[in-house]
C-alpha cells in the first residue's frame, strides 16, 4: 500500500537500516544480509499480480522456523507496489555506502516528498504471502487485500485482543495459532476486514475465501 502515507519517524525507521547488514543462520552457520538486497520477483493473487522484494529486515522467523519446523533455509523480503520506490532505496543503500555516511537523516524531507508525491500513483492494495518448498513440493498461501491492505499486519493482533476481552482465551504463554484460532474463525475474521485468502500449489492461485 502506498496511497497512504506515514509520519516522520516511520520515515526515519525507513531509512536508518539502509546500507546496514544483519546475520541469519544457514545451516550450521550463518548468512550475512545487506538490507535493500536480494531482489526478487515474487507473484501474488489477483489484482496485485507481480511485486519486487528486497531483504530489508531481521526478524525472528529466521531463527524460530529452523527450531520449531526443522526449516534449512528463510528468507523474509518486503517491497513497495511501486518499483521505482524500491529502486530509489536501493540506490540509496549504495549512495550511504560509497560516501561512508552514518544515516541518511539529512534525505529525510526529499524522500518523505518522493514518497507523498508517488502515494498520488499508487493503491491501498496489500499482501502478505508464505511460500514453503520441499524436495519433490511446494505451497504459496496468500492474504491480500484489493484496499486497505495497511490492516493486515494488524490482523493476529487485532482478533487476539478481542477474544481476550470476550473471554474466549483462557491459556497463557506461548500458543500455538490452532489452539486459538480456528481455521473457521480465522476465514470470519478475514471477511469481516474485507480481506481474501488464496492459495497455490505449483499452479495458479485458487482463492479460498
Amino acid at each position: 500500500s502506498t496511497r497512504h502515507t506515514t509520519g516522520s519517524d516511520s520515515f526515519r525507521c525507513l531509512l536508518s537500516p539502509i546500507g546496514t547488514a544483519f546475520l541469519v543462520p544457514n545451516g550450521p552457520g550463518q548468512h550475512t544480509i545487506a538490507r535493500w538486497t536480494e531482489r526478487e520477483r515474487v507473484s501474488f493473487p489477483p489484482p496485485m499480480g507481480n511485486r519486487w522484494v528486497y531483504s530489508v529486515v531481521d526478524i525472528a522467523d529466521y531463527y524460530l522456523q529452523p527450531l520449531y519446523f526443522g526449516t534449512k533455509n528463510v528468507e523474509f523480503k518486503i517491497g513497495s507496489e511501486l518499483d521505482f520506490l524500491n529502486r530509489m532505496l536501493s540506490a540509496l543503500r549504495a549512495f550511504k555506502r560509497t560516501l561512508g555516511l552514518r544515516n541518511l537523516d539529512g534525505l529525510l524531507p526529499v524522500s518523505r516528498g518522493l514518497i507523498q508525491a508517488a502515494s498520488l500513483l499508487g493503491t491501498s492494495q496489500g499482501g502478505v504471502m508464505v511460500e514453503v518448498s520441499g524436495q519433490n513440493r511446494s505451497m504459496s498461501l496468500s492474504v491480500f487485500a484489493a484496499e486497505h491492505g495497511e490492516v493486515i499486519p494488524a490482523l493476529l493482533p487485532s482478533v487476539a485482543v478481542q477474544m481476550l476481552l470476550r473471554g474466549e482465551i483462557d491459556q497463557r504463554g506461548i500458543i500455538a495459532l490452532p489452539d486459538w484460532l480456528s481455521r473457521e474463525r480465522l476465514v470470519e475474521e478475514l471477511a469481516i476486514r474485507k480481506l481474501s485468502m488464496a492459495a497455490k500449489v505449483g499452479g495458479s492461485w485458487t482463492t479460498c475465501c
